[in-house]
């Protein structure tokens, strides 16, 4: 099996045991990350017997006769690379989801340190003045919520356009230069909430995809596991060289 990339996740072990009842009940929630790695096992130990099992030439007939013949293997092999490129994508997916949320922490907080530096000066530009002080985006509180603050920053890094307005501004340190440059930090909070918007989807997607192909393949040995067990009951060795215990 070959992929451009992997996802960061801890070294993996060949197989996975099978878990009984009694002892998953004895077992803490497992976590994201363990999840995960359980998969990634799973996966892996299912290329393994992907690749097996064409190779049991002596036992060709008795598998076909249970409809696991050539093109059931083929099948099995494409299922387990479709998992495997699937679990990879998700990964690649739920790291970019990580990189624009960073992203757009930081492009919000550039955004916000310069509309409460560049208000802060600006609005004893209006103390006398509360329809201005309303034009520029000055009254009221520092808003708290993303909408609230690109709405109030756009009024205030607007106001470079407003002569009447700017010169008021300037004239306590809020120069054009400076208003432009809200604008500026505005623009990057914008397109950054949209790309974490857009990755957030991805992400949930992949994810959705993930599953879906994974739980096919699992499916696919289950049933596999179910019949090798009755069919070399009496064989511990083929079960073994299975990954079956």
């Amino acid at each position: 099996m070959t992929s451009e990339a992997t996802p960061v996740v801890p070294e993996a072990t060949p197989a996975v045991p099978e878990a009984t009842p009694a002892a998953a009940e004895q077992t803490a929630p497992r976590t994201r990350s363990t999840q995960d790695r359980i998969m990634e096992n799973k996966i892996i130990a299912a290329e393994q017997l992907a690749k097996i099992l064409p190779a049991e030439t002596d036992l060709a007939g008795t598998l076909s006769e249970a409809d696991y013949g050539a093109q059931e293997l083929v099948r099995f092999d494409t299922l387990q690379q479709k998992a495997w490129k699937d679990y990879v994508a998700q990964g690649l997916a739920a790291g970019e989801q990580k990189n624009a949320t960073k992203r757009f922490l930081a492009s919000e907080k550039a955004a916000r340190k310069s509309f409460v530096k560049e208000r802060g000066k600006g609005k004893a530009a209006f103390m006398k003045d509360p329809i201005g002080r309303e034009i520029v985006g000055l009254n009221g509180t520092i808003p708290g919520s993303l909408i609230g603050l690109i709405g109030a920053g756009r009024k205030l890094a607007g106001a470079v356009d407003k002569p009447e307005y700017a010169v008021k501004l300037a004239k306590k340190g809020v120069t054009a230069a400076k208003l432009a440059d809200l604008g500026v930090k505005l623009d990057a909070l914008e397109a950054a909430d949209q790309e974490q918007v857009l990755a957030k989807s991805a992400a949930s997607v992949a994810l959705l995809q993930r599953n879906a192909s994974a739980q096919e393949l699992f499916d696919w040995v289950a049933e596999f596991r179910t019949f090798a067990k009755a069919e070399f009951k009496d064989h511990p060795e083929i079960l073994k060289r299975w990954g079956f215990k």
